[in-house]
Protein backbone atom coordinates (compact mmCIF):
# COMPACT_ATOMS: atom_id res chain seq x y z
CA UNK A 1 0.00 0.00 0.00
CA UNK A 2 1.24 3.57 -0.50
CA UNK A 3 2.29 5.21 2.75
CA UNK A 4 0.17 8.56 3.66
CA UNK A 5 2.87 11.13 2.73
CA UNK A 6 1.82 14.74 3.82
CA UNK A 7 1.89 16.80 0.44
CA UNK A 8 3.60 19.88 0.24
CA UNK A 9 1.35 22.72 0.69
CA UNK A 10 0.24 24.77 -2.71
CA UNK A 11 -3.21 25.84 -1.77
CA UNK A 12 -3.61 29.39 -0.56
CA UNK A 13 -5.30 32.71 -0.26
CA UNK A 14 -2.24 33.61 1.41
CA UNK A 15 0.15 36.55 -0.34
CA UNK A 16 -0.14 38.84 -3.50
CA UNK A 17 1.05 36.46 -6.22
CA UNK A 18 -1.44 33.89 -5.14
CA UNK A 19 -3.93 33.98 -8.01
CA UNK A 20 -7.76 33.62 -6.18
CA UNK A 21 -9.64 31.14 -7.04
CA UNK A 22 -12.56 33.23 -7.84
CA UNK A 23 -13.06 36.74 -9.21
CA UNK A 24 -16.17 39.00 -9.33
CA UNK A 25 -18.34 40.37 -11.70
CA UNK A 26 -17.36 43.97 -10.68
CA UNK A 27 -13.31 42.74 -11.32
CA UNK A 28 -13.49 41.21 -14.44
CA UNK A 29 -16.47 44.06 -15.79
CA UNK A 30 -13.24 47.15 -14.27
CA UNK A 31 -10.41 45.30 -16.58
CA UNK A 32 -12.38 44.35 -19.71
CA UNK A 33 -13.65 48.30 -19.51
CA UNK A 34 -10.67 49.53 -18.52
CA UNK A 35 -8.43 47.59 -21.55
CA UNK A 36 -6.45 46.23 -18.56
CA UNK A 37 -7.23 42.29 -19.65
CA UNK A 38 -4.07 42.15 -21.97
CA UNK A 39 -3.01 39.29 -20.25
CA UNK A 40 -6.39 38.00 -19.37
CA UNK A 41 -8.20 35.44 -21.51
CA UNK A 42 -12.03 35.16 -20.42
CA UNK A 43 -12.92 31.21 -21.56
CA UNK A 44 -16.89 30.06 -21.57
CA UNK A 45 -16.39 26.40 -20.66
CA UNK A 46 -20.67 25.75 -20.64
CA UNK A 47 -20.96 22.41 -20.96
CA UNK A 48 -24.20 20.37 -20.73
CA UNK A 49 -24.39 16.17 -20.67
CA UNK A 50 -27.73 16.26 -22.84
CA UNK A 51 -27.35 19.19 -25.20
CA UNK A 52 -24.79 21.01 -27.29
CA UNK A 53 -23.83 24.14 -25.21
CA UNK A 54 -22.24 26.28 -27.93
CA UNK A 55 -25.16 27.55 -29.54
CA UNK A 56 -26.17 29.67 -26.02
CA UNK A 57 -22.56 31.01 -26.53
CA UNK A 58 -23.17 32.13 -30.21
CA UNK A 59 -26.28 33.92 -28.70
CA UNK A 60 -24.50 35.94 -26.01
CA UNK A 61 -21.39 36.00 -24.37
CA UNK A 62 -18.69 38.18 -22.31
CA UNK A 63 -17.23 40.43 -24.35
CA UNK A 64 -13.46 38.62 -25.70
CA UNK A 65 -14.83 35.26 -24.43
CA UNK A 66 -13.60 32.62 -26.41
CA UNK A 67 -15.20 29.24 -26.43
CA UNK A 68 -13.64 25.89 -24.71
CA UNK A 69 -15.40 22.72 -24.53
CA UNK A 70 -14.19 20.90 -21.54
CA UNK A 71 -15.18 17.29 -23.39
CA UNK A 72 -13.19 18.15 -26.54
CA UNK A 73 -12.58 14.38 -27.87
CA UNK A 74 -12.73 12.90 -24.35
CA UNK A 75 -12.74 9.44 -24.47
CA UNK A 76 -15.37 8.27 -21.02
CA UNK A 77 -15.34 4.63 -19.78
CA UNK A 78 -16.61 2.77 -17.54
CA UNK A 79 -14.75 4.10 -14.19
CA UNK A 80 -14.56 7.66 -15.62
CA UNK A 81 -17.35 8.56 -16.42
CA UNK A 82 -16.45 12.18 -16.89
CA UNK A 83 -12.74 11.32 -18.23
CA UNK A 84 -10.30 14.17 -19.09
CA UNK A 85 -8.90 14.80 -22.57
CA UNK A 86 -5.27 13.61 -23.51
CA UNK A 87 -2.52 16.01 -22.56
CA UNK A 88 -1.59 17.01 -25.98
CA UNK A 89 -5.38 17.82 -26.79
CA UNK A 90 -5.58 19.86 -24.16
CA UNK A 91 -2.33 21.84 -24.79
CA UNK A 92 -3.80 22.59 -28.53
CA UNK A 93 -6.86 23.63 -27.51
CA UNK A 94 -5.60 25.81 -24.67
CA UNK A 95 -3.19 27.74 -27.10
CA UNK A 96 -6.05 27.86 -29.89
CA UNK A 97 -7.82 29.82 -27.69
CA UNK A 98 -4.60 32.56 -27.04
CA UNK A 99 -3.12 30.97 -23.65
CA UNK A 100 0.31 31.49 -22.93
CA UNK A 101 2.14 30.06 -19.49
CA UNK A 102 1.90 33.41 -17.57
CA UNK A 103 -2.03 34.25 -18.85
CA UNK A 104 -4.60 34.90 -15.78
CA UNK A 105 -7.07 32.11 -17.45
CA UNK A 106 -10.91 33.04 -16.28
CA UNK A 107 -13.40 30.70 -16.75
CA UNK A 108 -17.33 30.88 -16.36
CA UNK A 109 -20.12 28.95 -17.31
CA UNK A 110 -23.68 29.98 -18.35
CA UNK A 111 -26.03 27.03 -16.85
CA UNK A 112 -26.52 28.39 -13.39
CA UNK A 113 -25.16 26.83 -10.16
CA UNK A 114 -23.25 30.07 -9.14
CA UNK A 115 -21.23 29.61 -12.26
CA UNK A 116 -19.01 27.41 -10.32
CA UNK A 117 -20.30 24.00 -11.36
CA UNK A 118 -18.44 23.22 -15.06
CA UNK A 119 -16.70 26.02 -13.92
CA UNK A 120 -15.20 24.66 -11.10
CA UNK A 121 -14.58 21.61 -13.85
CA UNK A 122 -12.40 23.57 -15.88
CA UNK A 123 -10.13 25.44 -13.03
CA UNK A 124 -9.55 21.89 -12.32
CA UNK A 125 -8.48 21.05 -14.82
CA UNK A 126 -5.94 23.86 -15.68
CA UNK A 127 -4.47 23.38 -12.70
CA UNK A 128 -4.34 19.39 -12.65
CA UNK A 129 -2.56 20.07 -16.39
CA UNK A 130 -0.22 22.77 -14.77
CA UNK A 131 -1.82 26.16 -15.43
CA UNK A 132 -1.89 27.59 -12.04
CA UNK A 133 -3.21 31.84 -13.10
CA UNK A 134 -6.95 30.35 -13.41
CA UNK A 135 -9.70 31.69 -11.72
CA UNK A 136 -14.11 31.18 -12.22
CA UNK A 137 -15.95 33.83 -12.74
CA UNK A 138 -18.24 33.87 -9.46
CA UNK A 139 -21.92 34.02 -10.60
CA UNK A 140 -20.73 33.26 -14.36
CA UNK A 141 -22.76 34.78 -17.42
CA UNK A 142 -26.14 34.37 -15.64
CA UNK A 143 -24.73 36.82 -12.75
CA UNK A 144 -23.25 39.03 -15.23
CA UNK A 145 -26.45 39.26 -16.91
CA UNK A 146 -28.51 39.87 -14.01
CA UNK A 147 -26.80 42.54 -13.07
CA UNK A 148 -26.95 44.70 -16.83
CA UNK A 149 -23.52 44.02 -17.79
CA UNK A 150 -23.36 43.76 -21.79
CA UNK A 151 -22.61 40.62 -23.68
CA UNK A 152 -21.83 39.93 -27.74
CA UNK A 153 -22.06 38.20 -30.27
CA UNK A 154 -18.66 38.60 -31.85
CA UNK A 155 -16.85 35.92 -32.02
CA UNK A 156 -12.86 36.70 -31.16
CA UNK A 157 -9.97 35.52 -32.39
CA UNK A 158 -6.28 35.33 -30.78
CA UNK A 159 -2.93 34.57 -32.34
CA UNK A 160 -1.77 30.69 -31.30
CA UNK A 161 -0.72 30.83 -27.35
CA UNK A 162 2.31 29.21 -26.23
CA UNK A 163 0.88 26.66 -23.06
CA UNK A 164 2.72 24.25 -22.40
CA UNK A 165 0.71 21.31 -20.78
CA UNK A 166 2.07 19.77 -17.65
CA UNK A 167 0.79 17.82 -14.44
CA UNK A 168 -0.10 18.53 -11.51
CA UNK A 169 0.00 14.91 -9.31
CA UNK A 170 -0.90 16.91 -5.70
CA UNK A 171 -4.06 17.91 -7.07
CA UNK A 172 -5.86 14.26 -7.59
CA UNK A 173 -6.04 11.15 -6.30
CA UNK A 174 -6.20 7.84 -7.48
CA UNK A 175 -8.13 4.38 -6.32
CA UNK A 176 -4.89 3.20 -4.89
CA UNK A 177 -4.58 6.32 -2.76
CA UNK A 178 -8.21 5.97 -1.69
CA UNK A 179 -7.46 2.20 -1.21
CA UNK A 180 -4.26 3.20 0.79
CA UNK A 181 -6.88 6.23 3.03
CA UNK A 182 -9.34 3.06 3.82
CA UNK A 183 -6.82 1.07 6.26
CA UNK A 184 -5.01 4.25 7.14
CA UNK A 185 -6.73 7.50 7.27
CA UNK A 186 -4.76 9.75 6.16
CA UNK A 187 -6.54 12.41 4.99
CA UNK A 188 -10.23 13.39 5.51
CA UNK A 189 -12.82 12.57 2.46
CA UNK A 190 -16.00 15.39 1.45
CA UNK A 191 -18.61 14.20 -0.86
CA UNK A 192 -20.39 16.52 -2.66
CA UNK A 193 -23.66 14.68 -4.37
CA UNK A 194 -26.87 15.32 -2.90
CA UNK A 195 -28.10 14.17 0.57
CA UNK A 196 -29.97 11.37 -1.08
CA UNK A 197 -27.53 10.12 -3.10
CA UNK A 198 -24.73 9.92 -0.12
CA UNK A 199 -27.28 8.21 1.95
CA UNK A 200 -27.65 5.43 -0.67
CA UNK A 201 -24.05 4.59 -0.53
CA UNK A 202 -20.45 6.57 -0.04
CA UNK A 203 -17.05 5.72 0.53
CA UNK A 204 -16.38 5.24 4.40
CA UNK A 205 -16.86 8.23 7.07
CA UNK A 206 -16.79 10.38 4.16
CA UNK A 207 -18.01 13.73 4.99
CA UNK A 208 -21.47 15.04 2.96
CA UNK A 209 -20.98 18.61 2.33
CA UNK A 210 -24.22 19.12 -0.90
CA UNK A 211 -22.57 21.10 -4.02
CA UNK A 212 -25.96 23.25 -4.07
CA UNK A 213 -27.30 22.85 -1.17
CA UNK A 214 -24.63 23.88 1.02
CA UNK A 215 -21.81 26.12 -1.07
CA UNK A 216 -24.16 28.13 -3.14
CA UNK A 217 -25.63 31.28 -2.04
CA UNK A 218 -28.87 31.62 -3.60
CA UNK A 219 -29.89 35.48 -2.88
CA UNK A 220 -25.95 36.39 -5.04
CA UNK A 221 -26.42 33.27 -7.57
CA UNK A 222 -22.59 32.60 -6.34
CA UNK A 223 -20.62 30.40 -4.54
CA UNK A 224 -20.73 32.06 -0.82
CA UNK A 225 -17.92 34.25 0.78
CA UNK A 226 -14.51 32.21 2.52
CA UNK A 227 -16.01 33.04 6.05
CA UNK A 228 -20.10 31.21 4.77
CA UNK A 229 -17.54 28.16 3.69
CA UNK A 230 -15.64 28.04 6.59
CA UNK A 231 -18.75 27.93 8.95
CA UNK A 232 -19.97 25.25 6.44
CA UNK A 233 -16.97 23.17 6.76
CA UNK A 234 -16.64 24.31 10.39
CA UNK A 235 -20.73 22.57 10.78
CA UNK A 236 -19.79 19.51 8.95
CA UNK A 237 -16.97 18.38 11.24
CA UNK A 238 -14.35 19.01 8.71
CA UNK A 239 -10.47 20.34 9.94
CA UNK A 240 -10.19 22.69 6.66
CA UNK A 241 -6.10 22.69 7.84
CA UNK A 242 -5.81 19.03 7.20
CA UNK A 243 -5.43 16.96 4.11
CA UNK A 244 -8.80 16.80 2.69
CA UNK A 245 -10.16 14.80 -0.77
CA UNK A 246 -13.55 15.80 -1.96
CA UNK A 247 -15.38 13.37 -4.30
CA UNK A 248 -18.82 12.74 -6.03
CA UNK A 249 -19.86 10.30 -9.04
CA UNK A 250 -17.53 11.67 -11.79
CA UNK A 251 -15.47 14.42 -10.63
CA UNK A 252 -17.68 17.17 -11.46
CA UNK A 253 -19.16 18.71 -8.46
CA UNK A 254 -15.97 17.43 -6.41
CA UNK A 255 -13.89 20.03 -8.33
CA UNK A 256 -15.96 22.77 -7.03
CA UNK A 257 -15.72 21.86 -3.56
CA UNK A 258 -12.10 21.44 -4.13
CA UNK A 259 -12.93 25.44 -5.55
CA UNK A 260 -14.50 25.68 -1.81
CA UNK A 261 -11.77 24.65 -0.16
CA UNK A 262 -9.29 26.43 -1.91
CA UNK A 263 -11.19 29.63 -0.75
CA UNK A 264 -10.69 28.63 2.74
CA UNK A 265 -7.26 28.80 2.15
CA UNK A 266 -6.54 24.64 2.04
CA UNK A 267 -2.72 23.90 1.80
CA UNK A 268 -3.23 19.97 1.08
CA UNK A 269 -6.45 19.25 -0.89
CA UNK A 270 -7.23 16.73 -3.97
CA UNK A 271 -10.05 15.57 -6.09
CA UNK A 272 -10.52 11.60 -6.63
CA UNK A 273 -11.33 11.90 -9.92
CA UNK A 274 -12.85 8.70 -10.11
CA UNK A 275 -15.45 9.46 -7.55
CA UNK A 276 -18.06 7.00 -6.45
CA UNK A 277 -18.72 5.42 -9.27
CA UNK A 278 -14.94 4.27 -9.63
CA UNK A 279 -15.31 3.31 -5.80
CA UNK A 280 -18.08 1.10 -5.97
CA UNK A 281 -17.33 -0.64 -9.30
CA UNK A 282 -14.20 -1.80 -7.71
CA UNK A 283 -14.94 -2.72 -4.31
CA UNK A 284 -14.16 -6.03 -3.43
CA UNK A 285 -16.06 -5.92 0.21
CA UNK A 286 -19.19 -4.69 1.74
CA UNK A 287 -17.16 -2.89 4.23
CA UNK A 288 -16.11 0.03 1.69
CA UNK A 289 -19.77 1.12 1.07
CA UNK A 290 -20.96 2.17 3.87
CA UNK A 291 -24.44 3.91 4.18
CA UNK A 292 -26.38 6.19 6.22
Amino acid sequence: MFPCIQIEAFFSDAGSDVTPGTVSIDWLKQRIDSDESENIRVLDVTWYSAKDAYPEYLKAHIPGAAWFDIMRDVTHTQLRLRNLPEPEVFERQVRGVGVDGDTHVIVYDSQGQGGCFVGGRAWWMFKFFGHEKVSVLNGGLQKWTAEGVRTTQTIPTYQEGNFAVGYNPRINKLHADMMANFEKKCFQVCDSRAVEKFSAGHYPEAINIPFAAMLLDKDTNSMKTREQLLKVFVEAGVDITRPLVTMCNSGMSSCSLLLAAYKCGNTDASVYHGGYNEWKTLATSPQMIEHT
